[in-house]
């Protein structure tokens, strides 16, 4: 019987890190999160001094205008001011379509995003983000299907709204 697995913190906490983490080495100053749902990577990366430009694309419209007070300032930064000004930016949009308010970014995150898409979407969305936006520093993660075994309660797939889930080698094929 195979040992059930847990993950302190939550991975997605681990993954909002590891980009907050990639943004503070590479200090990028436009920086897109493309899914940014409810805004929590967005909301971590305001404190992010090398951004300049703060975008986030999602497909949900209703969800953010629900969320986007995540991104007000916060009373401490009336009072300690970042040294230099942040625009934050929210669109509705698709990954599947060129939009030239997502040129010019130096760093995109696409965090537990592709397997959300729709075949003909993520048949696109490569030539899209490295065709079209063509930024310096890519971040896709995607759940892993060889863990799926061994996490408690997972029948299929992790979300109701995933298309498919991959494994390590389905991954780094696509």
């Amino acid at each position: 019987m195979m040992e059930m697995v847990t993950f302190t913190p939550p991975l997605y906490k681990q993954r909002y890190q590891m980009v907050f983490e990639l943004v503070e080495k590479y200090k990028p100053s436009k920086v897109a999160d493309l899914g940014c749902a409810d805004c929590t990577l967005l909301s971590r990366l305001t404190f992010c001094c090398c951004i300049n430009v703060l975008v986030g694309v999602d497909t949900d419209s209703q969800l953010l205008k629900e969320k986007m007070c995540r991104l007000a300032p916060l009373p401490c930064e009336y009072l300690q001011p970042r040294p230099s000004l942040l625009t934050v930016r929210l669109y509705q949009g698709s990954v599947a379509v060129k939009d030239s308010r997502l040129l010019d970014c130096d760093f995109v995150s696409c965090v537990e995003l592709i397997e959300h898409l729709d075949a003909p979407d993520l048949e696109r969305f490569p030539d899209v983000l490295f065709g079209y936006m063509n930024p310096a520093v890519v971040v896709i993660t995607t759940p892993n299907a060889d863990f799926n075994p061994l996490l408690p309660g997972i029948v299929r797939f992790r979300h109701w709204d995933h298309r498919f889930e991959w494994s390590r080698k389905e991954f780094q094929a696509w």
